[in-house]
């Protein structure tokens, strides 16, 4: 008969630690998420940012659609290390684009110069549209 009670205190005993160990581990985790939820900002704010940012992302995308607009037949179009963008052109050239400047007008420079280069039998290999004045250097024969 000893046996049989030791044997269901035992079991109660046991019970009743589980018990507390799911009591205090509930406790636990309710205080932790409560301690992130209100220190999330705090903790996690200088995490690294995505190499590629959602504005570039955008700029690209608007750069490949005014390309296509104005007909500008190009390979590539790729994010710099500052705010710039490289485009290399079909015949070869790159061309690089400020994202400090409208991109539908510095598009509108590049038709032009493009243009006018196939009029002079002119090949291009690198034009620069990050400064002032575009720098344009061409191919030599």
């Amino acid at each position: 008969m000893k046996k049989i009670v030791k044997k269901r205190t035992n079991r109660i005993i046991r019970r009743k630690r589980i018990a507390i160990f799911i009591l205090l581990l509930g406790i636990f985790l309710s205080f932790l998420s409560l301690f992130l939820s209100v220190y999330y900002n705090v903790l996690f704010k200088d995490l690294p940012k995505n190499p590629v940012s959602k504005t570039r992302m955008s700029a690209l995308i608007d750069l490949e659609i005014l390309l296509k607009k104005k007909n500008i037949q190009y390979q590539k179009v790729l994010p710099g290390n500052d705010l710039s963008l490289f485009i290399t052109l079909k015949d070869e050239g790159l061309v690089i684009f400020s994202l400090k400047r409208d991109l539908s007008t510095q598009t509108s420079s590049l038709q032009l110069i493009l243009s006018r280069l196939t009029i002079e039998g002119k090949r291009l290999k690198k034009l620069d549209f990050r400064f002032d004045k575009p720098i344009i250097e061409l191919i030599k024969y």
